[in-house]
């Protein structure tokens, strides 16, 4: 399935870096490695998603709540921020997002087009299982 995925953030990165001037990559073969390195990222966010939930199950009912919230919203959104910087430390100029916010908004867009796709692609696979 990881390399399903790996194609469906390759197209969706490709097809942003193609109709949205936001998003410029120098070559299909940074792209795929771009995919690839994004897609081990977001399954990493998810197992650390999935173990703020463990720890946060042992609170007492209010205190579970919030924290798993603030937690969970903390971890989303700055993991995306250190996504961004890894992509940017390991390509430089090869890939760009720009726009506002030095380009944090293109890269969010991006990644949450990525989980969007992923999830669909999933849902069609385990329907043709089925």
């Amino acid at each position: 399935m990881f390399l399903i995925l790996t194609f469906v953030d390759f197209m969706v990165l490709g097809l942003f870096g193609e109709f949205w001037i936001n998003v410029h990559i120098d070559s299909f073969s940074i792209g795929l490695l771009a995919a690839a390195i994004l897609q081990l990222l977001l399954r990493v966010s998810v197992l650390l998603e999935s173990k703020i939930v463990l720890v946060t199950n042992r609170f007492n009912a209010r205190i579970k709540v919030i924290s798993k919230v603030v937690l969970t919203w903390c971890l989303l959104f700055f993991s995306k921020l250190l996504m961004l910087e890894i992509i940017d430390f390991i390509f430089g100029d090869k890939i760009d997002f720009s726009g506002v916010l030095d380009g944090v908004i293109a890269f969010i867009v991006v990644v949450i087009t990525m989980v969007i796709s992923e999830v669909m692609i999933r849902r069609f696979y385990l329907l043709l299982r089925s």
